[in-house]
């Protein structure tokens, strides 16, 4: 199968990408224009340079993709709305338009549990409301994720939504890989009244 990933020289795509390819998929990537993809070259990954921000940038590496993963996000917690907005709303449209122009069998598009409201007191449904954080990250990609599902009803958009949880694993640099860090050296930290509750990957 030919698979496009958008976003795959990021964390997720690190580890996706070797697992893709050791089940003899064909993997290519949209890259941003600047970005070191020496890796992704090494594996034998065909790079495409662009931005899902412009539509046309999106129609050559969709051309010929028998599914795409849309990992691309702007996950900045703070700044501009209209930054997280234009990635993770404009952007993931421009994607499901050309997964469709282009005839893609199937589209995975990675959403965050920061959508719903963790502190309900009990675990999170898939049937639970819509209600992301006051920030940036999480109302984009709220809205993002509403945007996947009417495009699916509306005009059957071959796509799945997963919503991964706090991610986690080698190569994380990121906070909750500080964290581990942390614990591994003996100086764990307990964040609040150590009860909070977060799904982790």
């Amino acid at each position: 199968m030919e698979i496009l990933i958008t976003g795959g020289n990021g964390f997720v795509g690190r580890h996706l990408i070797p697992a893709l390819q050791e089940r003899g998929h064909s993997v290519r990537v949209l890259a941003s224009p600047k970005g070191d993809t020496t890796w992704l070259e090494q594996r034998g990954v065909a790079i495409f340079r662009g931005d899902i921000r412009t539509q046309e940038m999106l129609t050559e590496p969709m051309r010929g993709s028998d599914a795409v993963f849309h990992l691309v996000a702007n996950t900045k917690k703070w700044g501009p709305l209209q930054d997280s907005y234009a990635v993770n709303v404009t952007g993931t449209k421009n994607v499901c338009r050309a997964a469709l122009e282009a005839g893609v069998r199937r589209l995975v598009h990675i959403s965050t549990f920061t959508i719903y409201n963790m502190m309900i007191g009990r675990p999170v449904t898939e049937d639970d409301p819509v209600a992301p954080l006051n920030e940036p990250y999480s109302v984009t990609k709220a809205q993002g994720d509403m945007l996947v599902q009417r495009m699916i009803r509306e005009d059957h958009l071959p796509a799945v939504i997963v919503r991964l949880g706090a991610l986690l694993g080698p190569g994380d640099s990121r906070n909750f890989g500080r964290l581990a860090d942390r614990v591994r050296a003996g100086k764990g930290i307990i964040v609040g009244s150590g009860n909070n509750v977060v799904p982790f990957v």
